[in-house]
């Protein structure tokens, strides 16, 4: 029986879906290579779950959360502590969450705090020392489309002979150069132009 390259190309993700578990992160729009273009087509006709816990393959709301909490400080930066109830209002996200996702931020050392009744949040550098990529890895770890690229040597025993790691290796690179290419600052200048980025 004729095997048309369609088939072809599914029959080797899921042999690489056998031993590579596909963790947490984003299906972004790349506005990069054309080389990357049928990746991104590729991901938009076929969704993608986990090996292991059958999720589709997206950033959490903590680094949703994370990205908008930074340009929210960002636009509203007078020079004087932002309380947390403020951030909470405008972007409707609960205190209690806001405060996970500050202890995160605040570790990275991403924002500087103050507590008390005049306290409050601000960015600890300007909007342009930010990216995009590291506000994402604070909440999220890793962006490593699957796990065997986490590593710096790639651990899996059969790396040598997947059909797909040089697959997961371009979406990788692709991930991490676009969200690593988007500053804070970008964000915020785009959101003040009524602009969006598709993250």
């Amino acid at each position: 029986m004729k095997v048309n390259s369609n088939q072809k190309q599914q029959k080797n993700i899921n042999s690489c879906s056998s031993h590579c578990r596909v963790i947490g992160t984003a299906v972004f729009k790349w506005t990069i290579d054309v080389g990357f273009h049928n990746i991104v087509q590729y991901l938009k006709a076929k969704t993608i779950r986990t090996y292991e816990r059958g999720h589709f393959m997206k950033i959490s709301t903590k680094g949703r959360y994370a990205l908008r909490t930074m340009i929210d400080l960002s636009m509203h930066d007078k020079g004087a502590l932002i309380p947390l109830k403020d951030i909470s209002s405008r972007q409707g996200i609960t205190i209690k969450y806001l405060e996970q996702v500050m202890t995160l931020l605040s570790r990275a050392g991403y924002v500087r705090s103050v507590r008390g009744a005049n306290g409050g949040y601000r960015l600890a550098k300007e909007p342009s020392e930010y990216t995009a990529g590291d506000i994402l890895r604070v909440a999220e770890g890793s962006l490593m489309p699957v796990a065997c690229l986490e590593d710096d040597i790639n651990q899996c025993p059969r790396a040598e002979e997947c059909l797909t790691l040089e697959f997961w290796e371009g979406l990788a690179d692709a991930i991490n150069q676009y969200v690593d290419s988007v500053t804070l600052e970008d964000l915020v200048n785009r959101a003040g132009e009524g602009g969006n980025f598709s993250i």
